[in-house]
C-alpha cells in the first residue's frame, strides 16, 4: 500500500515496487481519506507493508500512521517525505 499525495512520485513508486515479482503493491492512494474509504470495504487486501508520506493535507502521515496502527495491527510501516 502507498499513500502519498504527489501523484507523480506515487506513480513512479508503484511502477517500480511492480516490477519486482515478490512485491505486490494492494493500492496506492493520494492521501488517508481515500485509503479510509477503501479500507472500509470488507474485501479490500489487507497490507503486509504500509508506504506512507508525512508530509500530507488534511490527515497527515503522523495522525494516518496512528490510524493505521489501529486498522491494520499487523501492517508494517515504512515513512516516506522529502524537504
Amino acid at each position: 500500500m502507498i499513500i502519498e499525495d504527489n501523484n507523480d512520485y506515487r506513480h513512479d513508486l508503484k511502477t517500480a515496487l511492480d516490477l519486482v515479482a515478490e512485491i505486490s503493491v494492494v493500492g496506492d492512494f493520494s492521501s488517508y481519506e481515500e485509503t479510509e474509504r477503501v479500507l472500509a470495504k470488507k474485501k479490500f487486501e489487507r497490507p503486509d507493508v504500509a508506504l506512507v508520506d508525512i508530509i500530507m493535507p488534511d490527515t497527515n502521515g503522523i495522525e494516518a500512521i496512528e490510524k493505521l496502527k489501529i486498522r491494520l495491527p499487523s501492517t508494517d510501516i515504512i515513512t516516506l517525505t522529502a524537504m
